[in-house]
C-alpha cells in the first residue's frame, strides 16, 4: 500500500509524531545538522547512494518491525512550508528510493513511523542519511551490522570515491555532528585531508 497524503491529511495525522521526531529546519545550525529532537538518540550516518545498502536496509526493516511500526512515512523536510509531497506506506517497502521519488527529486526527505521512536533524515547532497531512534531501535539496528564499524566503512568509501573537495567539507560535518573521531578518517584518506 501506498497513500499520497495532502499537507492537511499529513498534520492531521502524522504531524504530532513528525515535530516529536524532528526539529524544525529554521532551528538547524547548517545544512547537514543532526534533524532529531530528542538528544538521547543515538545518531549515525550512512551512505544513501540511490538507497541504503542492503545490510543496511535490512537492518533498518528489521529494526522497525522490533517497534511495532506496520507503516511509516516519507515526506519532504528540506524547504518550507514542508510536508508537500507526504506518502504513507506498508513497511516494509521493495526500495526506499522508490518511496522517496514518489515525492520531488532533489530534495531532502524525512522517513519515520507511527512509533515516534525512529526516523531517517535523507540528504539529497551529499548522498548520507542520519538514522536515530530510541536505544531498543538502535540496538537492533547496529546489532544486524555488527556494530558501528560498517556505516563508518561506507563513509569512508564514498571519501575513496570523491574528488570534490566540498563533498569531502560535507563528510567531515556529518562526521562531527554524529560525533565520530575524524582524525581517523584523515589518517586512512589522504585526499581526505581537509576532514
Amino acid at each position: 500500500m501506498l497513500v499520497k497524503l495532502t499537507q492537511e491529511q499529513f498534520k492531521a495525522r502524522h504531524g504530532e509524531v513528525f515535530d516529536r521526531v524532528f526539529l524544525p529546519v529554521s532551528t538547524l545550525v547548517d545544512l547537514w545538522a543532526v534533524p532529531f529532537r530528542d538528544d538521547s538518540w543515538q545518531v549515525v550516518a550512512v551512505v544513501a547512494l540511490n538507497d541504503l545498502d542492503p545490510p543496511e536496509y535490512r537492518a533498518l526493516v528489521l529494526a522497525v518491525r522490533a517497534v511495532g511500526d506496520e507503516e511509516a512515512v516519507m515526506t519532504d523536510a528540506e524547504a518550507e512550508p514542508r510536508h508537500q509531497y507526504p506518502v504513507l506506506f506498508t513497511w516494509p517497502p521493495d526500495r526506499l528510493w522508490d518511496i522517496y521519488h514518489a515525492g520531488p527529486v532533489g530534495v531532502d526527505a524525512a522517513l519515520f513511523g507511527s512509533s515516534g521512536t525512529w526516523g531517517v533524515y535523507f540528504c539529497w547532497e551529499p548522498r548520507i542519511a542520519y538514522l536515530a531512534g530510541t536505544a531498543a531501535f538502535m540496538e537492533t539496528f547496529l546489532g544486524e551490522l555488527g556494530g558501528i564499524e560498517a556505516p563508518k566503512r561506507g563513509l569512508e568509501d564514498m571519501v575513496d570515491a570523491t574528488e570534490d573537495p566540498l563533498e569531502l567539507e560535507v563528510i567531515s560535518t556529518v562526521l562531527e555532528h554524529v560525533g565520530w573521531d575524524r582524525e581517523v578518517m584523515r589518517e586512512k584518506h589522504p585526499k581526505g585531508a581537509g576532514i
